[in-house]
């Protein structure tokens, strides 16, 4: 098997174990678009990672701008809950504060991870125009040991590459013909 392939695909799936950590704070999915609260306010609220699994650690990210314009509301506090959805227990509940933000435009909040299950979000706004909530519905999916299976598959490729190097230096291939030399003419005399 080439080395650079084998290269390659090590690298690949190194680099795709990794991807989890460095779309953390930032990346993540849209789960509420510029909801209207008090008729005041304006909230979007993203979540990371984009496939929550059970173990993995959620980041809440929620941007809170005025109705209409949307400039940027930064005197709010808020309250991020996560509820079991059956039986509508609250499971966590986290202050987000701009503090934790990057640019300190947004509300974050980070939480350990969840078990595997259905959860309600409920965000809270309290400013000074006024207070309310919204929520989403998250779904965390069966823990994936993402490490685990790279190092599994680099091992299975490692074993077929070295089974084939064993193979081949057992069995070797017989040299090929001699090339046919092409028969000069004689002159005719």
């Amino acid at each position: 098997m080439n080395k650079r392939i084998i290269l390659a695909l090590t690298l690949f799936f190194l680099i795709f174990s990794f991807a989890g950590d460095v779309l953390a704070h930032g990346g993540g999915t849209l789960q509420i678009v510029n909801a209207p609260i008090a008729d005041v306010y304006q909230v979007s609220v993203w979540s990371a990672p984009v496939s929550v699994r059970a173990k993995d650690d959620i980041h809440i990210t929620v941007g809170i701008g005025t109705l209409g314009e949307g400039a940027p509301v930064l005197d709010a506090t808020v309250q991020v809950e996560i509820y079991a959805f059956e039986s509508n227990e609250l499971i966590a509940s986290e202050a987000a504060t701009t503090e934790q933000s990057v640019n300190r435009l947004f509300y974050e909040a980070d939480f350990a991870g969840l078990s595997q299950g259905d959860y309600d979000v409920v965000v809270t706004v309290n400013g000074s125009g006024g207070s309310g909530s919204v929520d989403f519905d998250l779904n965390v999916r069966p823990y994936l040991n993402v490490p685990m299976l790279v190092g599994g598959a680099v091992v299975v490729l490692l074993f077929l590459a070295g089974g084939l190097f064993v193979f081949k230096r057992q069995n070797p291939q017989p040299d090929p013909a001699p090339a046919r030399q092409p028969r000069t003419r004689r002159p005719i005399s």
